[in-house]
């Protein structure tokens, strides 16, 4: 598999943190000013703002009905076709993820709490750490999260009952990002610079760990049998099942960012990906098998 370069996103004026797609052929952006911007993957060149907030935004998500955002104060704010903002208070300190899974959303933060929400309404939360939370992903096959923290340390959540079942040290400092590649195979990526492969049926056994990238691995995505990380060096990267590398792209190498690559997202479809960063552009790019 490969990336194939289609469009550049120009228009933001700080570094872009937040990420999502809408459909298969639309996104938002998020940016260190609080702008949040829609684009086009057709129409790649022209953004149409929708909101602006005070603080920045550092995640989206899209739950069919509203787009959700977080910022860098813990605000969590739902923003309705109509582009009206409502804000509510959701974390101490950042909310760095919002995930939907089945109806649901979950929100983790800087104050190392998970909450769940229902619309407006906080359903439930639990506190995992006294650290900073920034990467959450569910099981394929079940209502299990997998939060990972500053400390290094991936948790085990039946989200369910919102009741901790396990819990190991992954990385030897934050874990930036999660992603799962079969039902019972997960991989973090950290602090370090390193990817691993953990087996959750064999006693959450890592079996494969390599220097992935120069800086932090700060997101991770599955696509057509590959994985795709991005890293504040400024790099995309694809690996295969094994973690053993395919191909680069950065600024040397096929029209990449200049500066730390913060997000992935692949359009529903699985026909593009776009990845954002602090260089202020996001890139639309072809998956090409």
């Amino acid at each position: 598999m490969k990336l194939k370069f289609k469009a550049k996103c120009i228009g933001h004026n700080a570094s872009i943190y937040g990420l999502c797609a809408l459909n298969k052929n639309e996104f938002v952006t998020g940016d260190g000013n609080g702008s949040i911007v829609k684009w086009n993957i057709n129409q790649a060149e022209t953004g149409f703002q929708i909101a602006k907030c005070d603080q920045s935004i550092i995640c989206l998500a899209f739950n069919e009905e509203m787009l959700l955002a977080g910022d860098l104060l813990g605000h969590f704010y739902q923003i309705d076709k109509e582009n009206l903002v409502r804000r509510l208070i959701a974390h101490d300190k950042g909310l760095y993820k919002i995930v939907e899974h089945d109806g649901i959303v979950f929100t983790v933060g800087g104050d190392g709490w998970l909450k769940k929400w229902q619309g407006v309404n906080l359903i439930e939360s639990i506190q995992l750490s006294h650290s900073l939370i920034r990467s959450i992903a569910f099981s394929p096959i079940s209502n299990l999260a997998y939060i990972g923290d500053a400390a290094g340390i991936v948790y085990e959540i039946n989200t369910d009952e919102m009741t901790l079942i396990q819990k190991w040290i992954a990385h030897p400092n934050t874990v930036a990002s999660l992603c799962f590649i079969k039902d019972k195979l997960l991989v973090t990526g950290g602090k370090d610079a390193k990817l691993q492969l953990w087996d959750l049926d064999d006693n959450y056994k890592s079996i494969a760990m390599i220097d992935s990238h120069w800086y932090s691995v700060y997101d991770l995505v599955f696509v057509n049998n590959h994985i795709i990380s991005c890293s504040r060096d400024g790099s995309i990267r694809i690996w295969d099942l094994n973690l053993n590398p395919v191909t680069t792209y950065d600024a040397l190498h096929g029209h990449g960012h200049i500066r730390s690559v913060n997000k992935l997202c692949v359009m529903p479809g699985g026909a593009h990906l776009i990845s954002c960063s602090d260089d202020k552009t996001a890139i639309v790019w072809e998956l090409v098998n």
